[in-house]
């Protein structure tokens, strides 16, 4: 996964126990199946954004599908792109209570949903998505790859997420692998820089003025997307990114996604903690900080240790799986050298011991950073 730091890490321990538990590794990513051709997504390409409130479990809305961004040779026009209309789609909202069985599902068709889900057309443009569909009691990790025809330059992201959407990366980078889309990838498999991440109910985000994002022409983004259907039945949607177009002359300082965290780790029944710690390469300036955990996640606490000034708390909350957002922070500066401390407490009501995974029964702990500038390093995967 995209990341930014050299980490150390403690194992998670019984909360308020000396006591650590044993270490497991993070799971070897899936065989990838076969590709599917881009030609075959139905709207999976763009730029976007607005100031509208993530879509609730109970809204139905549809997206409409990009036209093709402009060949790498036209330059890096930021007028909005007009949409088309697209019959894909599906309802929005959060998967159920119990975590399903992994290993099954379809790739994109363009067969949508029984309700069609909608991106602003004047204020968002979706950037990379897919169609999905997977059988009842199953969860599957969908992996887009999409080459860029022109640059993009985009001020917001506003995540689609259809009921069933677990958590979505996109990062770009070097055209790796074909662009299509692969049934049964990893989502720790990321390119070279983070562009953005989401996980359920994650609202809409803008950066502070002269803040943004430029995403080159010619380069390849990444969609890795974990989706769940909780229910017998089975379920189709179409989950990705949107953003909002901004003008390139508009944007001072380039910003990238990255996360912080540890993977090797084992929660005990009962209350635990893990935690690690992460030591910046690079200066570079934190605008906003975020949880991720699954649900068994219960608090996170984020602590900036920096040489010669005191402690500063960046988040200390109870944790909701339901609502996964990003909070801003007032423009926190990391010099090479600093440190962050990663702390997630967890609740494990299971019998058994719980690692890292990308399944709703495991457990992740990461503090998703936006920052700038851009420095193309490996970020902290402990």
């Amino acid at each position: 996964m995209f990341i930014a730091c050299a980490c150390t890490q403690s194992g998670a321990k019984p909360s308020g126990s000396p006591a650590g538990a044993g270490v497991i590794p993070a799971p070897p990513p899936a065989q990838p199946q076969a590709t599917v051709p881009v030609a075959s997504q139905a709207g999976s390409a763009g730029m976007i954004a607005d100031s509208t409130p993530p879509v609730s479990q109970s809204e139905s809305v549809s997206t409409p599908a990009m036209p093709p961004l402009a060949s790498a040779g036209t330059g890096s026009s930021n007028a909005p792109v007009s949409p088309q209309p697209n019959a894909g789609g599906a309802g929005v909202g959060v998967g159920g209570a119990e975590p399903p069985q992994a290993g099954a599902g379809s790739p994109p068709s363009a067969a949508g949903g029984s309700a069609p889900q909608r991106v602003d057309p004047v204020e968002w443009q979706e950037l990379i998505a897919t169609d999905w569909e997977l059988a009842g009691g199953t969860e599957q990790t969908f992996c887009v790859r999409r080459t860029l025809e022109r640059e993009v330059a985009l001020s917001g992201f506003k995540p689609i997420l259809p009921k069933g959407t677990h958590h979505t990366v996109v990062s770009i980078g070097p055209a790796q692998e074909p662009d299509g889309v692969v049934q049964g990838c990893s989502s720790l498999v990321t390119a070279a820089t983070g562009v953005w991440g989401s996980g359920v109910q994650t609202p809409p985000f803008e950066f502070p003025d002269g803040v943004g994002m430029v995403l080159p022409a010619g380069q390849q983004l990444l969609l890795t997307l974990h989706v769940y259907n909780t229910d017998t039945q089975p379920l189709r949607g179409h989950s990705g990114t949107a953003v909002r177009p901004a003008a390139r002359t508009a944007i001072s300082q380039l910003a990238e996604v990255t996360l912080a965290g540890p993977v090797l780790f084992a929660i005990p029944p009962g209350k635990a903690q893990v935690s690690g710690s992460c030591t910046f390469a690079d200066p570079s300036t934190v605008i906003a900080i975020g949880p991720h955990m699954h649900r068994m996640g219960r608090h996170a606490r984020f602590v900036a240790i920096r040489a010669g000034q005191a402690d500063r708390v960046l988040h200390d909350a109870e944790f909701d799986f339901g609502e996964q957002r990003h909070y801003p922070v007032d423009n926190m500066r990391f010099e090479a050298g600093d440190r962050l401390d990663v702390t997630c407490t967890y609740e494990n009501d299971s019998k058994r011991i719980v690692g890292f995974g990308e399944s709703a029964s495991d457990e992740m702990c990461f503090a998703v950073l936006v920052r700038y500038p851009v420095t193309h390093q490996p970020g902290c995967i402990l």
